[in-house]
């Protein structure tokens, strides 16, 4: 397989074009290309080159950043996204409120992976009280989410 090198050095030899490829070994060959393709790729590297600087221009960090500075840097989300994930955590917020603080640890130990019986004995009660209690949790839930 092999990789375009970013950063295109054109040799001549005569007329002939030659541009290095980078094989997957990590060993580089010429390859000889029309004047049309070396043009393309020439203007396509500098293309790429001026995005990523208009990109590094309108962000706090670059992405490379992830690969120099490591993720604490990276930018990954947009403003528009931090503000759905804001949003969408507001509305959980207002659908728990909404849930008794018995039906709110039930539903936290049920979402952990215990099951109704260790709920049960967890909080010293049965069985049938847990079930009843988490199918509460769920028709309030839904009827929220309904309103919404």
């Amino acid at each position: 397989m092999c990789t375009f090198r970013p950063s295109v050095v054109f040799g001549r030899k005569g007329t002939d074009i030659y541009i290095p490829y980078k094989l997957a070994d990590g060993s580089v060959v010429l390859v000889e290309v029309t004047p049309e393709t070396a043009e393309f790729i020439l203007m396509n590297d500098r293309e790429i080159a001026n995005a990523d600087r208009r990109e590094r221009y309108h962000t706090p960090y670059h992405i490379d950043a992830l690969e120099y500075e490591g993720e604490d840097y990276a930018v990954h989300e947009t403003p528009e996204d931090i503000l759905i994930r804001k949003e969408e955590k507001e509305h959980l917020d207002d659908m728990l409120s909404c849930l008794t603080d018995t039906q709110f640890q039930r539903l936290t130990m049920k979402a952990e992976g215990m099951t109704l019986r260790q709920i049960a004995e967890a909080e010293g009660t049965n069985v049938n009280a847990v079930r009843d209690s988490l199918l509460q949790v769920r028709k309030k839930l839904e009827k929220y989410r309904d309103e919404f």
